[in-house]
């Protein structure tokens, strides 16, 4: 079985340097060929490409962008694989084969991904390296563990097997997307469209740089990641960042074992990936979601029970399922009549049974910092965007008593200061009470509270 290896370039012809000799070191030479795809550089590395021996190179005349640029490799590839590489990862010892094991141990896996040291959406991992050789050394070790792999709802493209007959099946990468960014996203969720899973290969490493064609200039960087994430919520309906979120500090909190069935609800579940998080750790997990978007629910529903509409309108009488964890991660912000939600909520809980909640804390310092500007931090990029009520610790915590939940777990997320930042956040809490002054570092809560007083479940 052969696997086609495409690998877009623009200049940096030292990683690609680097890329390349690290496939030919630790990939079997039988197992592969290599296509790049050169985008017009102008570094030398159209006649270091030309010098090498064995590849197959497409040279543009102009830079063709990310996407175009590897559909014209997969044109070309005559593998039953396609491995999407960016030219500033370094592969290692058994990378390719533990991602073959991953990508064939079941019919239905569409694709997988490596986890690295530098990638986005939950892919990559703590690491002490210093040096490429120590790199190397920790990844032969790293490789070495047996398959283990997560279900995921979105692979990063930075390095993503593919089998050969899912782009027969779905196409070519979308390339309304060029020059690049959310393409990935956008072929995740076709993936899944298609009904194939995507994995996480948690025993295969690589290294990667990070992003080093397109980072060069930051603002022009982040300009385009707005542009295309736009895109992707033309086409899809939904905001693939939001509605991808895993939610780890919540599930954290789930104490189960994994031969227990638990049954879970999570009251805004987007594409399911905090279930399916879930789903992992505690394999016997009957999971459910609720979803106010048609869009979302299209892929959720592949591997979620999915009950649609607004979560405030809750029928009681449409399931007899009692649950033992309802997760809200930043849900109640949202709500009109919060106490009447909490009230439906804990007749859907089973004895004993736990809401494990996450709110944005609107005593929290960054906020009190905007008012003292004359500004109230309402843009849409941050947390505080569209709430129509916002909590201290002490709100959450009276409101849930109320209605019959006590606190297990109070848990807060705090965010990295700049010295000015930390100089104004001790006069701060110089002024107020003890205990209440230092929630003022805590930028959202994570509360676990247990349904008390229950006779049926």
């Amino acid at each position: 079985m052969k696997t086609s290896i495409i690998i877009l370039t623009k200049n940096n012809i030292e990683y690609t340097k680097l890329c390349i000799y690290s496939i030919y070191k630790y990939t079997k030479s039988w197992q592969y060929e290599i296509i790049i795809v050169d985008n017009n550089s102008d570094d030398g590395t159209k006649d270091w490409l030309k010098s090498q021996k064995g590849l197959i190179v497409v040279y543009n005349q102009t830079n063709e962008g990310f996407p175009r640029g590897c559909n014209q490799g997969i044109r070309i590839a005559s593998g039953e694989n396609i491995l999407l590489l960016n030219n500033d990862v370094i592969v290692t010892e058994h990378w390719l084969d533990n991602l073959l094991a991953a990508l064939y141990s079941s019919d239905d896996i569409g694709a997988v991904g490596p986890v690295s040291n530098s990638v986005s959406y939950y892919q990559s991992i703590p690491v002490s390296y210093k040096t490429i050789e120590e790199m190397q050394i920790f990844a032969s070790a790293y490789n070495a563990q047996p398959l283990s792999t997560d279900f995921r709802v979105r692979l990063i493209g930075f390095c993503m097997l593919i089998r050969r007959k899912i782009i027969d099946n779905i196409g070519f990468l979308d390339e309304r997307f060029s020059p690049g960014n959310f393409e990935d996203d956008d072929y995740s969720m076709r993936i899944l469209s298609a009904g194939y899973q995507l994995l996480l290969s948690k025993n295969t490493f690589v290294h990667h740089f990070g992003s080093s064609s397109f980072k060069k200039d930051e603002f022009l960087f982040n300009e385009l990641l707005e542009t295309n994430r736009l895109k992707f919520i033309d086409k899809w309906g939904f905001d693939s960042h939001d509605s991808t979120k895993i939610h780890f500090e919540l599930i954290d909190l789930i104490k189960s074992n994994q031969e227990q069935i638990i049954h879970v609800l999570d009251l805004n579940c987007g594409c399911g990936a905090t279930l399916l998080e879930i789903k992992t750790r505690f394999p016997k997990a009957q999971i459910y979601g609720i979803s106010s978007s048609n869009a979302v629910d299209s892929i959720a529903q592949k591997f979620v029970n999915i009950y649609s509409g607004c979560i405030e309108d809750i029928n009681e009488g449409e399931s007899t399922v009692y649950f033992d964890y309802i997760i809200a991660a930043d849900v109640f912000s949202y709500v009109l009549d919060l106490n009447d939600l909490l009230k439906k909520l804990s007749r859907k809980l089973k004895k004993h049974g736990s809401i494990l909640l996450s709110a944005p804390n609107i005593s929290h310092y960054f906020v009190i910092k905007n008012l003292l500007h004359g500004r109230w931090p309402y843009s849409n990029a941050n947390i505080y965007g569209k709430q129509i009520r916002f909590f201290t610790a002490y709100d959450l915590q009276n409101l849930l008593e109320s209605v019959g939940f006590s606190i297990s777990s109070f848990q807060g997320t705090k965010l990295q200061l700049t010295q000015e930042d930390e100089f104004l956040l001790y006069q701060l809490q110089n002024l107020g009470q003890a205990g209440v002054s230092e929630q003022i570092s805590v930028y959202q809560f994570q509360i676990k509270a247990e349904l008390t007083n229950k006779d049926q479940g």
